[in-house]
């Protein structure tokens, strides 16, 4: 069962790499792979329901990072129009699939890396600083990144 598990997370990690390649072609994420995100997440879920006999913590663990991760995102695409509303459900997608301390990791990741992007493009090509830079490809990179982190902390 934890073979299945751990193929979850890469299976995930590929819709997320979907997500990005089709966000930076038409700067927009195809609402079949926010689906399967979300199918992914509760697929997750119940089997993390059914493995850890935790039937409460596990779902309200889950429902509780889904929530902060959606309001967070939904706050930033309300109040400041850095992102786009594809992201917002691609990152509350991303909340109920990662626990708490995984989305988080994510966010900053990708934060950083959206950041550094900017930096660069702006210092390379003398842009201004309203241009658009999609996030899902920094999401995925996150992603990519922190499970590679987790197998290090888990087999290293």
């Amino acid at each position: 069962m934890e073979l299945f598990h751990e193929l979850l997370y890469w299976i995930y990690a590929a819709l997320l790499t979907a997500a990005a390649v089709v966000d930076v072609r038409s700067r927009q994420i195809a609402p079949a792979l926010i689906y399967a995100m979300f199918g992914l997440g509760v697929l997750k879920v119940i089997i993390e329901i059914v493995m850890n006999q935790m039937y409460l913590s596990s779902l309200w663990a889950a429902l509780l990072t889904f929530a902060i991760t959606l309001l967070v995102f939904l706050g930033m695409y309300l109040f400041s129009r850095g992102i786009g509303f594809g992201d917002v459900k691609l990152m509350a997608a991303a909340g109920l699939f990662y626990s708490v301390q995984g989305i988080f990791t994510i966010v900053i990741f990708s934060m950083l890396l959206t950041a550094g992007a900017g930096i660069c493009m702006v210092i390379k090509n003398r842009q201004n600083l309203k241009a658009e830079l999609p996030f899902a490809p920094f999401v995925a990179a996150a992603a990519v990144l922190r499970e590679i982190l987790r197998l290090v902390d888990r087999f290293g």
